[in-house]
């Protein structure tokens, strides 16, 4: 199994709430239509630490195989367009259990 995992900043003087539920909405979609995407969480960040991000998005998928074909589905191409309107930094990791 290989676990995805990104973490955004939102830009600032964007509504933050309204931007996460927008992500949320978008990326929750995927499920099901994404044949390769087995679970999706998104999150909003609620600490203050500086080293904090703004949204956590966390998915499972069987193989790296299947990460590679979500990464280029046109769905999930689709949300990404979005994502760069509204965030302005961008975390992520890949690993296998």
């Amino acid at each position: 199994m290989v676990k995805h995992i990104v973490l955004w900043n939102i830009i600032e003087g964007l509504d933050k709430e309204e931007t996460i539920l927008n992500l949320r909405k978008k990326l929750t979609a995927l499920v099901g239509q994404v044949p390769t995407l087995r679970k999706l969480e998104i999150g909003a960040n609620y600490n203050d630490k500086p080293s904090g991000h703004d949204v956590c998005l966390y998915t499972e998928f069987d193989d790296a195989a299947g990460l590679a074909a979500y990464i280029v589905h046109p769905l999930h191409k689709e949300v990404g367009l979005y994502v760069k309107r509204v965030v302005c930094d961008r975390a992520d990791s890949d690993y296998v259990i």
